[in-house]
């Protein structure tokens, strides 16, 4: 016995394991942010109307407020609104940003766009937010409009692109530079596409807008629509 005790004394039996060192945690990926923001245009002219969506069809947002961060100054309005539009008159690197509440989390986006120097012949104005129902209208402007050029503008023609589809007021738009409209009835919002072409001193151009149509259990009735009959041409 006595042999045995020293042969498992000599083994090292009593001996204690090194512990494990611990696995470093690798931290989650921030979440992504709710929403996002839209704009037709990948780069933009001078004297180009362009306007910037900010979408989540699914999500209640309040709490909005937008803010230009980078580019020449621009004027906008209704920057409590889902959209802000606007009409660049010089080139450069424009960039914006939104605040905002989604349900019950605060976020927040960034935008940039590029205008560059050419300047656009025609346009639409100007992309915003309608509650369904509402009256709706879109008006297009050539480049020469401001100096009061007489310009032909028989050959301009709309057309809708995107979105549930709408019925002009007027049966025939060839050559109206307005056209009206009242929203669609949505179940969640819903982004329109309409472009506008035509030819302008020979040559044939096209700009395209996008209308937000939001969701609401609001009536809305003639005295809540802005537009409730043709207003004169330019």
């Amino acid at each position: 016995i006595g042999c045995l005790s020293l042969f498992i004394a000599a083994c090292g039996g009593g001996g204690s394991a090194t512990p494990a060192s611990p696995v470093p945690s690798v931290p989650s990926p921030p979440p992504e942010p709710v929403g996002e923001i839209f704009q037709i245009e990948t780069t933009v002219l001078k004297g180009q109307s362009t306007e910037l969506v900010l979408q989540a069809p699914n999500v209640s947002l309040t709490n909005i407020s937008w803010q230009q961060t980078a580019g020449p100054e621009l004027t906008f309005y209704a920057t409590d609104s889902k959209v802000i539009g606007f009409t660049p008159t010089e080139s450069g690197s424009y960039t914006f940003q939104v605040h905002y509440r989604a349900g019950s989390t605060n976020e927040s986006l960034s935008h940039s766009f590029n205008v560059n120097n050419q300047t656009a012949q025609l346009t639409v104005r100007l992309g915003h937010a309608a509650l369904e129902g509402s009256a709706i209208s879109l008006i297009s402007y050539a480049a020469e409009d401001i100096s009061s050029v007489a310009i032909d503008k028989s050959s301009w023609r709309w057309s809708q692109l995107e979105g549930p589809t709408v019925s002009f007021s007027e049966a025939n738009t060839d050559g109206s530079v307005a056209v009206f409209f009242d929203a669609p009835e949505v179940t969640q919002d819903q982004v329109l596409q309409f472009e506008v072409s035509g030819t302008v001193r020979g040559q044939r151009y096209s700009d395209q807008i996008a209308i937000l149509v939001e969701n609401t259990d609001v009536l809305v009735t003639d005295q809540n629509a802005p537009f409730t009959s043709r207003v004169a041409e330019a």
